[in-house]
């Protein structure tokens, strides 16, 4: 089997952004309403959560891929093992977070 264990996870890291634009118009139109001021802060809200989320499981994606074809047979666990150390390398940088 080559990959799919996990539906291909790791190449779709970045669907949340599918729905942004539609949300962003969603968030102007609800501004534009002197009654949905609160309903627009939240759904302001929820593009920036999309955007650090999307950030996040891009990061993720190289891991998500190694377990996945691991998972599936096509990698070793060497692969994911590496591939998680360098993970767990970037992140212990103070200015990975800072940068997110």
């Amino acid at each position: 089997m080559s990959g799919g264990s996990y539906g291909y996870l790791f190449s779709r890291a970045r669907a949340l952004d599918d729905q942004r634009d539609e949300l962003v118009r969603m968030a102007e139109r609800l501004e534009g309403l002197p009654y949905a001021q609160e309903a627009a802060t939240d759904t302001r809200r929820v593009i920036a959560l999309i955007d650090e989320a999307n950030g996040l499981a891009y990061r993720l994606s190289a891991v998500w891929h190694d377990v996945e074809w691991w998972d599936s047979g096509d990698y070793g666990e060497h692969s994911a093992r590496e591939v998680c150390q360098e993970y767990r390398e970037l992140t212990a940088d103070p200015m990975y977070w800072v940068q997110s």
